[in-house]
């Protein structure tokens, strides 16, 4: 159960507030992206140009290695944390937070485009609350 986090003042850096936004604008990117890569680097065969290629490279032999190596690089780290951190927000949103997330980040509506039965002002303060707690879960805000 995620704690829900309550700010003390609702300040939070602009540049903050823009990353928090375009993690949940691109979430559905990005978590393709983490899974493909995933799946190729799982599942990828050892071929014969793979053993030529060895020789002229800095790879190493081991292909397990190389695997662990590029599923724990910073960059697939990073994208696992900020997948993680909103699918465990969002899985603890009612049906209507949901569908505003969906209308207004991923089919970019505005607020009152929004299929939501809810106010202009109750949908801000939902976005204010979810981007605050995903802030809070990646450790951007204390």
């Amino acid at each position: 159960m995620s704690r829900e986090y309550i700010p003390k003042s609702l300040k939070m850096p602009r540049r903050t507030w823009q990353h928090v936004k375009n993690i949940i604008r691109d979430y559905r990117e990005m978590k393709a992206e983490y899974n493909e890569c995933v799946s190729s680097i799982l599942y990828a065969s050892h071929s014969v140009c793979d053993v030529a290629s060895f020789r002229k490279s800095n790879n190493t032999s081991d292909t397990t290695g190389d695997k662990v190596v590029r599923l724990t690089s910073p960059y697939m780290i990073e994208l696992q944390r900020m997948t993680s951190a909103f699918e465990k927000i969002y899985a603890n949103l009612g049906g209507e937070e949901k569908k505003f997330i969906q209308g207004h980040y991923w089919e970019g509506k505005l607020f009152r485009q929004c299929d939501c039965y809810m106010s202009e002002r109750t949908m801000s303060d939902i976005n204010k609350k979810i981007i605050f707690q995903i802030a809070y879960e990646l450790n951007l805000i204390k």
